[in-house]
C-alpha cells in the first residue's frame, strides 16, 4: 500500500472515522504539521463525510461552539499544549469553547505534558487521549519528509538548535514512520566525518527500542529484517548540483512550482487566454507515469497521446494534426465532454514545451559539460583531457547566470578534489562571481567536502562506485550515489566500513531478537497508565496508543533517510530500485525536498567556513 494511502486510512478510519456518530458533527482542530499531513493525503469531502463540519487552525483564536465536540490532532509540544489549555481557560467567556475534546498526538508524548493537562480545566472535557504515530508528511507513495527545512543549517552548523535537541526531534518523527508501518528495522548510518549520522541513528534506535518494549510484535512477520539507512547531504553533493533532464527534475528546477502548484496560461473553451493553477501530484495519472522519463521521451509521448486521443474520439482535423494549446482549446469547444482529459494533455504539453524551450536555449549545453565534469569522462567513456578547457566557455562571459556558473565550478572543484586558495580566487574573480556568492562554494566544506586544499575538512567515507554500461541519453549518464547504496543493500553487499550497523551486524532475521536489547527501556505511558478512558467525567486524562497500520507488510523495507534535503533525482532512483528489486519495498525520507537552487541557497546561508 502506498504511504499516502496508509496515512489517509489512519486519519479517516482510525482517528476521525471511529468517533463518527450518526447525525452528529464535530470540529477538527489542527496544528501546522497535522494541517500539512492531512491536506497532503485527504480531500475535504472525505473529511466532511466522516462528520466534520469545520476545520480550524489551533494557532488562531476560534469562535466558541459549545454544542459540538472537537478533535485535536497535533504535536505534543509545550506551545500546543498551552494553546489547548487556554481554549478552556476563558475568564471572560461563560461557556466552554467545545462540549468535549478528543486529543490525538502525532508522536509519543513527553513526560511533563500529562500532568499539565490533568491539572487544567481542559481535563474535564477530554474524552479521548491517544498517540497516533504520524509525525511526518507523506509526499508521494514512496516518499516522506519531516517538513523541517531548518534542519539543514542546524545539522551542519547548530545555528539556532542544539545538536541534542535537533536529533531528539528528528528521531521522534522517524520513529513514528516505523511504528505506523509496523516496522522495527536494523539501523545503519553513513560514516560521515563528524559521526553525526551515527549519533542520530543511535537516538532513533533508542526510540524504536521503546516502541518495541511496549509492543513486542513490532517488526515481526516480514520475510527478513528491514533496514534503515541514515545519511546526510554530504554523502553526495554532485547530484543536487547537476541540471537534470528527467521531467519532474526539470519542472522543479527550471519552472519552479510553488509548493507543487504550477501556474500557467492556457486557452479556455471560449478561445480566451486565462491563468490556471494545477497541483502536480499523484492524483494526476499522466504526471505519475511521465515524471521520471527523459524530457525528450515526455515530449514525444505527450504528442502521441494527444494524437491518439483525438483520433479515437474523432476530434480535430485529420488533415491538420496540429499539436498546440490553441488546438486543444478548439477541441474542447467542439467536445466539452472531454474537457478533463484535454485539460490534462494541455498541462503536460505546456510543461514539456517550457522545459524543452529552456533546454534548447542553453541548458542542454550545460548538461553536456556537467556530465563530463561529474563523471570525468566524455560520451564515449574516455577520460576528459582538460577539465578547465571544458569549463572556460561557460564561466567567462554573461550568457549564463551566476548560479549556473557556480554549479559548474563546484563540479570542476569536485573533479579536481580541491583547489589551492590562489586557484580558487583567480577562478571566481575572472568568472565574475560576486564576493557575497562565493560562500556558496567554500561553505560546502561544512558538509565535509574538500574545496580549498589545506583547509581542515572532516570528510566522510567514500563509496566505491559501480561501473555502468547502460544505454542512455548522453546528457543523463550520471547516476546518483544513492542508487549504488540501495543496490548494495538489496544485494547484501553494502560495505560495513561505509555504512556501519548501529548494533552488531545481524546474520539473518533469526538474530533479531538477540540484538535488540530493550530490557532497560522505559515507557512514559506506563507511568501514567495510558489506556483509553470511557469515563467522560474523569478529571485525569489517560492515554492509549493507536495500533500500527495493519500487520507488517509481506516484503522487508529498505528505508533511507537523508538529513539536509533529498533531490528529485534521488526520489526517482527509489522508484527505479522498487522496479529492479521486487523482493523489497523501498521508502525514502528527508528533512525536506530540495531543488539545486534551494540547495545552493541553503549552503550560502551557513556561517562562512572561511574568510577571504
Amino acid at each position: 500500500m502506498a504511504l499516502k494511502e496508509v496515512v489517509s486510512q489512519r486519519v479517516l478510519n482510525d482517528i476521525i472515522g471511529r468517533l463518527q456518530k450518526s447525525k452528529e458533527w464535530k470540529v477538527l482542530v489542527l496544528d501546522h504539521l497535522s494541517t500539512r499531513i492531512i491536506s497532503s493525503c485527504c480531500r475535504m469531502h472525505e473529511i466532511m463525510e466522516k462528520g466534520i463540519t469545520i476545520v480550524e487552525a489551533l494557532e488562531i483564536d476560534r469562535e466558541p461552539l459549545p454544542h459540538l465536540e472537537a478533535i485535536y490532532i497535533m504535536l505534543p509540544t509545550e506551545k500546543n499544549i498551552q494553546k489547548l489549555i487556554s481554549d478552556f481557560k476563558r475568564e471572560n467567556e461563560p461557556t466552554n469553547l467545545y462540549k468535549g475534546i478528543h486529543i490525538f498526538f502525532l508522536q509519543k508524548c513527553p513526560p511533563g505534558i500529562i500532568p499539565q493537562l490533568s491539572q487544567s480545566e481542559a481535563a474535564k472535557r477530554i474524552y479521548t487521549l491517544q498517540e497516533v504515530n504520524m509525525a511526518f508528511l507523506p509526499y508521494e507513495s514512496r516518499v516522506f519528509t519531516l517538513d523541517f527545512s531548518d534542519a539543514f543549517e542546524n545539522y551542519f552548523c547548530n545555528v539556532t538548535i542544539k545538536k541534542e535537541d535537533l536529533f531528539e526531534t528528528i528521531s521522534d518523527q522517524l520513529a513514528t514512520v516505523c511504528a505506523m508501518l509496523g516496522e522495527y528495522p536494523i539501523i545503519r548510518a553513513w560514516k560521515d566525518g563528524n559521526g553525526k549520522c551515527a549519533d542520530l541513528a543511535s537516538k532513533l534506535q533508542e526510540k524504536l527500542d521503546s516502541f518495541k518494549a511496549e509492543k513486542p510484535d513490532l517488526g515481526k512477520g516480514a520475510k527478513q529484517t528491514s533496514e534503515f539507512i541514515i545519511l546526510d547531504r554530504g554523502f553526495d553533493v554532485t547530484t543536487p548540483v547537476l541540471h537534470e533532464v528527467t521531467f519532474q527534475c526539470m519542472v522543479y528546477d527550471l519552472l519552479k512550482p510553488n509548493k507543487d502548484i504550477y501556474k500557467f496560461t492556457t486557452v479556455g473553451g471560449d478561445g480566451n487566454e486565462r491563468s490556471k493553477d494545477v497541483i502536480l501530484d499523484e492524483n494526476d495519472e499522466l504526471w505519475k507515469k511521465l515524471r521520471h522519463d527523459h524530457i525528450a521521451d515526455v515530449s514525444r509521448d505527450v504528442s502521441v497521446r494527444i494524437k491518439e486521443f483525438s483520433k479515437k474520439k474523432k476530434l480535430g482535423d485529420p488533415n491538420n494534426p496540429e499539436i498546440s494549446v490553441k488546438a486543444l482549446a478548439r477541441q474542447i469547444r467542439i467536445a466539452p465532454q472531454y474537457q478533463k482529459e484535454l485539460g490534462q494533455y494541455s498541462l503536460h504539453l505546456n510543461l514539456a514545451r517550457e522545459c524543452m524551450k529552456r533546454y534548447q536555449s542553453g541548458i542542454g549545453d550545460l548538461c553536456a559539460v556537467e556530465q563530463k565534469l561529474a563523471l570525468g569522462t566524455d560520451e564515449q567513456g574516455d577520460p576528459i583531457p582538460d577539465a578547465l578547457t571544458l569549463l572556460n566557455p561557460f564561466i567567462f562571459g554573461r550568457k549564463y547566470n551566476v548560479y549556473d556558473k557556480i554549479r559548474l565550478q563546484i563540479l570542476y572543484i569536485l573533479q579536481k578534489k580541491g583547489l589551492t586558495l590562489d586557484e580558487f580566487t583567480t577562478m571566481v574573480q575572472q568568472s565574475e562571481i560576486p564576493s557575497q556568492e562565493r560562500s556558496v562554494i567554500f561553505n560546502l566544506m561544512h558538509l565535509g567536502v574538500s574545496i580549498i586544499n589545506g583547509e581542515r575538512v572532516k570528510e566522510g567515507r567514500f563509496l566505491e562506485r559501480k561501473l555502468r554500461e547502460e544505454t542512455t541519453y548522453t546528457d543523463a549518464r550520471w547516476s546518483p550515489v544513492l542508487r549504488d547504496i540501495l543496490e548494495y543493500v538489496a544485494e547484501g553487499q553494502l560495505d560495513d566500513q561505509y555504512c556501519p550497523y548501529i548494533r552488531n551486524k545481524p546474520r539473518g532475521s533469526s538474530m533479531m531478537s538477540s540484538s535488540v536489547g530493550v530490557s532497560g527501556a522505559t515507557s512514559v505511558r506506563k507511568q501514567y497508565d495510558w489506556i483509553k478512558s470511557s469515563d467522560k467525567k474523569s478529571k485525569t486524562p489517560r492515554v492509549s496508543s493507536v495500533p500500527s497500520a495493519g500487520a507488517p507488510r509481506d516484503l522487508p523495507t529498505i528505508f533511507v533517510f537523508i538529513v539536509g534535503g533529498v533531490t528529485y533525482s534521488e526520489i526517482r532512483t527509489v522508484y527505479q530500485m522498487a522496479e529492479q528489486f521486487k523482493n523489497y519495498d523501498f521508502l525514502i525520507g528527508s528533512t525536506h525536498i530540495i531543488t539545486p537552487s534551494e540547495f545552493l541557497g541553503e549552503v550560502r546561508r551557513l556561517p562562512p567556513f572561511m574568510r577571504m
